[in-house]
């Protein structure tokens, strides 16, 4: 890790604003807290946060890493699949490659929320899990992660390390939520991917928060030479404001699958993605599906980029389910090679009509012709675990559920 300074870190922080022009005052929030051992999982709200994710708090019993507000927990490894999970504080006095690795894909100094986990982290306060898998290791049983913020200006700042060597695999879930208690709260997770020649990543996210909790993500990914990425990243309920742009660069012919979920009741969210070809023969697909309910604002700009012969495609469709609800959704295609194929698709527009009539007329009352249109809508077909499938399943099916409610 680049050894920056204090100064430099507050400087950064004092000195940018918040993208979508949210007052959050980073510096106050660094002096509240610290880090400590999770004791326990009943107290605090942190089952109640967990409820929220559509999938029950059985997510906290199975979890490898488990953070509450400001204490984290490793509740169990995988060594004995050959790979690793552990504490950051652990791996960064533990593993060299870790410590190589730690801030080489995003600079601390380019964003005030990763300024401010890079100082949390000096100050010894950041907390955050780390998986590492060797060469030719492949973990079959999915790593889980919960990520729960329960109490009112409460703040989380995480720095996440992936590293997966030439011919490994994993797959990895996180659930991340917030009790109805954590207003004007804070979550900051700073995530950084390797993933070695020929690996293979699947990662999972779902998210819940509160209407006064306030989430940025901050994400890159790198993938070489023939490696595969696939996420899926599942936002729903009410929040009060998400910004995250997770970034991905492919080699040459690594290949990235990116779906986003976006069901929202209320708040303001900021859903990109961003990939940039750099490698032959790689590709790109990203997915995007949203649902506004009631004042929600959606933004979701999606961007490929093409510095060498590579294929990309964007796909974007959203459906507005109140008046007042804004959806603005955006395929960007960018390219500085004339060999490169991109693509996209996208629609905005709401449940048909006559699809609905149809449904009806064959004996479905309006509501469950409504619930398997956006189900229908939410579907993504990636390639992911069963294990994984099936979660993604249950969270389809909640989302569609509740918004016909």
């Amino acid at each position: 890790m680049p050894m920056h300074k204090w100064e430099t870190l507050m400087d950064v922080i004092r000195r940018q604003r918040d993208p979508l022009g949210v007052s959050l005052e980073l510096e106050q929030l660094l002096g509240e807290g610290g880090r400590g051992a999770l004791r326990g999982f009943a107290e605090d709200g942190a089952r109640a946060a967990a409820e929220r994710l559509g999938f029950g708090a059985a997510m906290l019993e199975k979890a490898d890493y488990v953070a509450v507000d400001s204490s984290e927990a490793v509740r169990r490894l995988v060594e004995r699949e050959g790979g690793m999970v552990l504490r950051l504080s652990e791996a960064l006095r533990e593993l060299p490659v870790v410590r190589e690795k730690a801030w080489s894909l995003i600079d601390p100094r380019s964003d005030r929320y990763a300024a401010a986990v890079a100082l949390a982290e000096l100050e010894g306060v950041a907390e955050g899990y780390v998986v590492y898998v060797p060469h030719g290791v492949k973990i079959r049983t999915p790593i889980y992660a919960c990520m729960l913020v329960t109490k009112k200006r409460q703040r989380q700042l995480l720095h996440n390390i992936i590293v997966l060597e030439e011919d490994a695999e994993a797959t990895i879930v996180t659930g991340c939520a917030a009790a109805p208690a954590a207003v004007e709260a804070l979550h900051v997770g700073v995530t950084e991917a390797w993933l070695g020649k020929g690996s293979r990543l699947n990662y999972a996210m779902v998210h819940s928060w509160s209407p006064g909790s306030h989430v940025r993500p901050r994400t890159a990914v790198h993938a070489s030479r023939g490696a595969a990425y696939v996420s899926y990243y599942v936002l729903h309920g009410v929040i009060g404001s998400l910004h995250t742009e997770p970034g991905i660069t492919l080699e040459e012919g690594a290949r990235a699958h990116a779906a986003s979920i976006i069901a929202l009741d209320g708040g303001m969210a900021h859903a990109g993605t961003r990939v940039e070809i750099h490698g032959r023969n790689a590709s790109a697909e990203i997915v995007s599906r949203i649902v506004a309910r009631g004042t929600s604002s959606i933004d979701a700009p999606l961007r490929i980029v093409a510095h060498a012969a590579g294929r990309g495609h964007v796909e974007c469709m959203a459906v507005p389910l109140s008046p007042d609800a804004r959806i603005s959704s955006s395929p960007i295609l960018e390219t500085t090679t004339d060999e490169a194929e991109l693509s996209h698709e996208a629609a905005i527009g709401k449940l048909r009509g006559e699809e609905i009539e149809y449904l009806m007329a064959r004996g479905l009352d309006e509501a469950t012709a409504r619930r398997l249109l956006l189900r229908g809508l939410l579907r993504v077909e990636l390639p992911l675990p069963p294990a994984v499938k099936a979660l993604v399943s249950a969270v389809e099916r909640l989302l569609a559920e509740k918004a016909v409610a």
